[in-house]
């Protein structure tokens, strides 16, 4: 707590409020400090009176100085400059002045200091969504593009026959590729960023303000995760082409496995740490329900008229679909090993 105020009022202050009063340090005594030795106060002391507006400012300065992430709220125009220079600064919105709105980041429109507590929670909530999905569509888009270009780099090497035309073989034709990111990124994906909030991401420290969106863990996953759907598509159409099914049926079969493949995927996908198996199905309907309509819609898709001429598909027979339903579930394995392997090595 920095504030203006007698060091008397700001002592029996912290007191109600829970904050350990202690050690209370003066302007007067921080102006007779040098920066390191204010900072070294800084992690010792947890009340400030009689602050000028200057000292505000370099109290949050030292602050990030020594890598912490500040946040500072106020109402006063003497609060401005310390508001302004924060990572975030939250302003009164019923007894703040206008300055200190202009300075700040967030406004609080009931001046209840439990809504910065709930805007940190639904933060942070929505924040690791957005890691997620981002982490879902990449492994998927990485695990598209390698599966086509790993077919094709067979076909010309002699691995993979050509097709009845004479032509080396897709994997998958551009419209069901669309398909894809249609039934899996379209549904999936969205309903993903309704997860609730886990315990753990709400006891954790604030990350770095300079860190990106994907953690290197992350990132790992997602290299991983993608080769390995790429590695059971390209599978799945490699048995069945070598072994005498049309191009077209063999391009379903791929299809299908990537569709499955990814709605299991996405189970791994709702939690950074926690296992699938620690998760409820049901915990976010929106997702349990979107994954159940993808994968319906596909079916319906192979077997319409309609949808097999534009996307050029077939119905696959039942040994395909067990084969698909056989692979599909270790990329569940891959992922859970990783998050498994990842979480026990960290520090």
């Amino acid at each position: 707590m920095v504030t203006g105020d007698h060091a008397a009022t700001a002592r029996a202050i912290s007191e109600q409020v829970g904050i350990d009063s202690d050690r209370v340090l003066t302007g007067e005594v921080v102006a007779s400090l040098s920066d390191d030795e204010l900072t070294a106060r800084l992690r010792e002391t947890a009340v400030f009176a009689r602050i000028t507006p200057a000292q505000k400012l370099r109290i949050v300065s030292l602050l990030q100085a020594d890598g912490e992430i500040v946040a500072v709220t106020g109402d006063g125009v003497n609060d401005a400059p310390a508001l302004k220079a924060a990572h975030i600064g939250a302003a009164m919105g019923i007894s703040g002045t206008d300055v200190a709105k202009e300075a700040s980041e967030m406004v609080l429109t009931d001046d209840n200091f439990a809504t910065v507590y709930a805007a940190v929670e639904e933060g942070r909530t929505v924040f690791s969504n957005i890691r997620k999905a981002t982490m879902f569509l990449l492994a998927t888009g990485v695990a598209l593009v390698l599966a086509i270009l790993a077919a094709f780099s067979l076909a010309v090497a002699g691995v993979l026959p050509r097709g009845e035309t004479g032509l080396f073989p897709l994997l998958l034709l551009p419209a069901q590729a669309l398909w894809l990111n249609v039934v899996n990124n379209g549904i999936q994906d969205v309903a993903l960023a309704f997860e609730p909030g886990e315990r753990e991401q709400f006891e954790r420290p604030p990350h770095r303000h300079d860190e990106g969106l994907l953690s290197q863990q992350l990132l790992e996953r997602t290299v991983i995760v993608g080769v390995w759907l790429a590695a059971l598509a390209l599978a799945v159409f490699w048995y069945e082409f070598t072994n005498g099914a049309a191009l077209g049926y063999a391009q379903t079969a791929a299809l299908s496995t990537m569709v499955v493949s990814m709605a299991l995927f996405l189970g791994t996908c709702r939690s950074e740490s926690r296992s699938v198996l620690e998760k409820s199905p049901v915990s976010n309907p929106l997702l349990f329900a979107g994954t159940l309509t993808a994968l319906a819609v596909h079916l319906l898709a192979i077997h319409a008229a309609p949808t097999q001429l534009l996307l050029g598909v077939e119905p696959i027979a039942v040994d395909t679909w067990i084969r698909i339903l056989v692979l599909s579930p270790t990329v569940v394995l891959v992922a859970e090993t990783h998050k498994r392997w990842r979480t026990s090595s960290r520090p």
